[in-house]
């Protein structure tokens, strides 16, 4: 999605229009034109974006049986599959959904209602032709319903969902399409960035859920893309993805997602042996903000290890803590076991590098059976594979009495043997 001119309104005319080129990957991979429009009264007393807070007492759509199955499957259970780490947590995040879905009878909620019978079908049953069905609906529509129109905030944040949406299908099973979601989170962003959501849009306990949802997947974008990047793998311009959200509503937890965005942003592969005063000073800053960040939870703990962790590692010896290093590890390795899954991957991955004896490494795999295995599971397949990879690398290593290969190298080197981009939500 490419933004072309954006226009400021006059004093005293009406609200800008902002003029986006939509490019979800379609069937027939046709572009099309929207016009995005935010309405007259989208400030935080405006009432436009419809209440999504109490549950509707009617059904708008003309449901069969089994979509009503899906819809009550995706409420207790499918939901918890949906990758945030932000605001209220899957579990919300899946009633605004249910809420938008089924509003109305537009089209704009029933794209989002085709996927959310898509994942809900995926998460249930696997990849089979109902889920690709709705999936291809939804498309179609989306492409159909974008052409040559004028939208308002109301509709373009239903656009913004169905992207994220789109995404968290592909990232839920793999599949041969599954390297699309970088196509359609990178759409996502450029709608959210001409139709300046997070300026127009009022400040509710719903647009902020949601807004979380998208500015945690972009962190993990960030990750995967920085190291695919580096080995040429085939991806969208970095100036149409490697750009930030910034969240609506701080919190430790998208503080932190802030500082891995900076730490995948700046602290690169060739700048680690800059030893001048003012990096090795920005690096120690970043680390200290990330060891000034509270956890709520053992995950965020875990998370918070992980973003230490990987920041020592990135930055090679710029940060020379080897006894605190040690001591991180070995917590992390005493809160994995505690913990009854963890649906967070990136965490996951970094500390699972970190594995060199038998007995961590079953606890990591140990940890992914059990998240597989609960309601908020999804394919960990690359997760595992990887990490297979790098500890095959370290017992290589180490056996022949090698020195250790370079940190980027290694992580660059086995992300690039995967046949798409993994994601790391």
């Amino acid at each position: 999605m490419y933004p072309s001119h954006t226009h400021k309104p006059a004093e005293g005319s009406a609200s800008p229009v902002v003029r986006v080129q939509l490019s979800w990957p379609k069937l027939y991979d046709n572009r099309r034109a929207i016009v995005t429009k935010s309405s007259p009264g989208c400030g935080k007393d405006s009432n436009s974006l419809p209440s999504l807070s109490v549950p509707l007492p009617w059904k708008p759509h003309d449901l069969e049986i089994r979509e009503m199955d899906l819809l009550q499957y995706f409420e207790h259970k499918g939901c918890q599959a949906l990758t945030t780490f932000g605001y209220g947590g899957s579990r919300e995040l899946g009633r605004v959904l249910l809420r938008m879905a089924l509003t109305d009878d537009s089209p704009s909620a029933t794209v989002l209602l085709r996927l959310v019978l898509a994942f809900a079908s995926l998460h249930l049953h696997g990849i089979q032709i109902y889920a690709l069905e709705q999936k291809t609906v939804a498309l179609s529509m989306l492409a159909s319903n974008c052409q040559d129109k004028d939208l308002d905030v109301d509709e373009t944040i239903w656009h913004v969902v169905s992207g994220i949406m789109l995404y968290s299908c592909e990232v839920l099973r793999p599949s041969s399409t599954s390297g699309d979601w970088v196509k359609y989170i990178s759409g996502v962003k450029e709608v959210i960035k001409a139709a300046q959501l997070e300026i127009f849009c009022q400040d509710t306990q719903d647009v902020r859920s949601l807004l979380d949802w998208v500015y945690y997947n972009d962190a993990m974008a960030h990750f995967s893309l920085r190291h695919c990047a580096s080995e040429g793998a085939s991806i969208p311009s970095p100036s149409t993805i490697m750009w930030n959200i910034a969240p609506l509503t701080p919190s430790p937890a998208t503080k932190l997602l802030g500082l891995l965005i900076e730490i995948c942003d700046t602290v690169l592969e060739d700048m680690i042996a800059d030893t001048s005063d003012n990096f090795k000073q920005f690096v120690k800053i970043l680390d200290w903000k990330i060891k000034m960040l509270p956890t709520l939870n053992p995950m965020e703990e875990a998370f918070h290890i992980a973003a230490l962790i990987y920041l020592g590692r990135a930055s090679g010896t710029l940060l020379k803590e080897p006894l605190k290093t040690q001591e991180r590890l070995d917590r992390a390795f005493e809160l994995l076991p505690e913990l009854a899954s963890c649906e967070r991957q990136f965490p996951i991955f970094i500390l699972g590098c970190e594995a060199r004896t038998d007995k961590r490494r079953v606890i990591v795999l140990d940890l992914i059976y059990r998240t597989m295995n609960s309601p908020a599971s999804r394919s960990f397949d690359h997760i595992r594979l990887l990490l297979e990879a790098i500890w095959a690398q370290d017992d290589l290593e180490d056996n022949r009495l090698h020195k250790e290969t370079n940190y980027w190298k290694k992580i660059n080197l086995t992300m690039a043997r995967c046949a798409i981009i993994p994601s790391f939500a």
